[in-house]
């Protein structure tokens, strides 16, 4: 959306991320324009199978860090809004579990049902 922003053909009015993005820092968050809390950001990130050896784990992980420490890399999906964080397995394991629980109270709000 940000080249969409930059040539006038959209009006960016926020992000939804919970802090500005580095790719345009000029938007305020959605918490700033008024709607505080609100953070439905887009991630991603690495899983493997319940069981997967611990070496194998820390493995994979350190190759995905290395791997969003490349300049093509950050050349790649900076452009597009993503802002690379990487971290441990646990750090990662923590995220799931706070946005598991989050959105569990966001559905229950609303009234959604299992």
């Amino acid at each position: 959306m940000v080249q969409h922003i930059r040539t006038g053909a959209l009006i960016g009015l926020a992000s939804t991320e919970a802090k500005r993005t580095s790719v345009a820092p000029e938007l305020p968050t959605m918490s700033e324009a008024g709607l505080p809390g609100f953070n439905t950001g887009l991630w991603f990130g690495l899983m493997a199978p319940a069981g997967t050896p611990q070496d194998v784990i820390d493995k994979l992980n350190r190759a995905g860090n290395d791997a969003l420490k490349a300049d093509e890399v950050a050349k790649a999906l900076n452009p597009q809004g993503l802002d690379l964080i990487g971290g441990s397995a646990e750090d990662f394991g923590r995220f799931l579990d706070s946005e598991a629980k989050r959105w569990a109270t966001v559905s229950q709000a609303a009234g959604l049902k299992k």
